[in-house]
């Protein structure tokens, strides 16, 4: 089986910004190494560049659009992370969500390019909307937005939807993940119980007083068969 993936989403979150980001960043590549587990972070955009500088192999951006190099102000060209190092990134997260053509075109774009995509879903609904537009990246993750943020994780308070999220993703080819309110060991083990190739974390460990500790108790299960 392939490694378990671990994202850290920094969001725009101050605890995670600049040299904290860069913190988290080597907390992930420690983390990587000891345990066998993919430790990405997520760091807010206006920190990637320097930051890929140093740790580009741990960095998944927190989007990318349909652009390239050119006249496209404000956007994040795919050739542009490719160029940095980055080669992963995340999209439709439910804070900067994305139409499915959108999606679909940036999926055939990243395929063409050996670029992954993380796609956040909502709802079980919406993942199979995604996969019959031939939609299958590199992992699906499950956020339904009312528990992001929330400390309710999705594996404690939507554990049927999570199963048949990950049933589904498996039946089609693509890692499933879990995300939204995961903030304790429990939370990791139900996802893994209930078929998550991984999770997704913000503030459960970018406001944590001491990251490492979740950081690494997180990554010792998901390292476990």
């Amino acid at each position: 089986m392939d490694r378990r993936i671990f994202i850290i989403n920094c969001k725009n979150y101050r605890e995670g910004s600049g040299e904290k980001a860069a913190k988290l960043l080597e907390y992930a590549e420690a983390a990587s190494h000891n345990f066998g587990v993919e430790v990405l972070v997520a760091p807010p955009l206006l920190d990637t560049y320097y930051l890929a500088r140093r740790y580009s192999g741990h960095i998944i951006s927190q989007a990318v659009d349909t652009v390239g190099y050119g006249s496209s102000t404000g956007h994040i060209p795919m050739e542009r992370l490719l160029d940095m190092g980055i080669d992963i990134s995340l999209l439709n997260h439910s804070e900067n969500r994305v139409p499915h053509n959108v999606i679909r075109d940036l999926y055939i774009a990243g395929e063409s390019r050996d670029f992954r995509l993380v796609i956040c879903v909502a709802s079980v609904e919406e993942l199979e909307e995604l996969l019959s537009m031939d939609v299958t990246p590199y992992a699906y993750a499950y956020e339904p937005p009312e528990l992001i943020g929330s400390g309710r994780s999705v594996s404690r308070y939507a554990g049927e939807e999570l199963q048949r999220f990950t049933e589904r993703c498996r039946e089609a080819g693509v890692k499933p993940l879990c995300g939204a309110g995961i903030t304790n060991e429990e939370d990791v083990e139900l996802a893994i119980e209930y078929g998550s190739e991984g999770i997704l974390v913000a503030s459960g460990i970018v406001k944590h007083p001491n990251p490492l500790e979740p950081i690494n108790r997180f990554s010792h299960i998901l390292a476990r068969d």
